[in-house]
């Protein structure tokens, strides 16, 4: 088996991999679906074409489509719990040029609004997470949970979070179990 078969097999497991993945987690995972399904289709359409390098050009795409941006948004993640809203914010306006799906293209509003409100700028922040904040989605969710943080509710966070928030939500997102966490702290419980 030479290399470039070897990247013909990666890119293959890789894809069926994120098929499988992003089938059980549903609408949250559209974006990293289709881009398994459009590797797939080029991968088998360049096979076709190109036998004898195939695996390099599907290798190459496979980095920028889906490594990159896997890896990326760990980083991105790490930054963040580190406050280190900036750069977070630099790395998110790259990864969402590769990955426009989901909420990367999102995050650098988001992330900016993070700054602004590091920087003591709170309005300006709250105003930034408002639209965020009107929906359904896990981003809106953390995002009013910020809200309410800048201003101070925990009492208000607790409230949302036990009466109107599904407790496998909030256990399966680190950011919402952390904010949970804090308004105990801050309310004495």
């Amino acid at each position: 088996m030479d290399f470039n078969q070897l990247l013909l097999w990666m890119v293959y497991v890789s894809c069926i991999s994120l098929l499988i993945v992003g089938f059980k987690r549903g609408k949250a995972a559209r974006g990293w679906l289709l881009v398994a399904i459009f590797l797939l289709g080029l991968t088998l359409l360049v096979q076709q074409v190109l036998p004898n390098y195939g695996g390099f050009i599907s290798g190459a795409i496979w980095f920028l489509m889906i490594l990159i941006p896997q890896r990326g948004s760990v980083r991105i993640n790490q930054l963040t719990w580190q406050h280190r809203f900036r750069s977070a914010r630099r790395w998110a306006q790259v990864l969402r040029l590769l990955h426009p799906m989901d909420s990367f293209w999102q995050w650098p509003r988001y992330l900016h609004a993070m700054e602004l409100a590091q920087a003591g700028q709170l309005p300006e922040a709250e105003a930034k997470l408002f639209p965020f904040s009107q929906s359904k989605s896990l981003m809106s969710m953390v995002a009013r949970c910020q809200i309410s943080r800048f201003r101070g509710d925990w009492q208000g966070i607790l409230d949302w979070m036990t009466q109107e928030t599904p407790k496998t939500t909030v256990m399966s997102s680190t950011s919402l179990m952390a904010t949970y966490l804090m308004a105990l702290g801050e309310t004495n419980r």
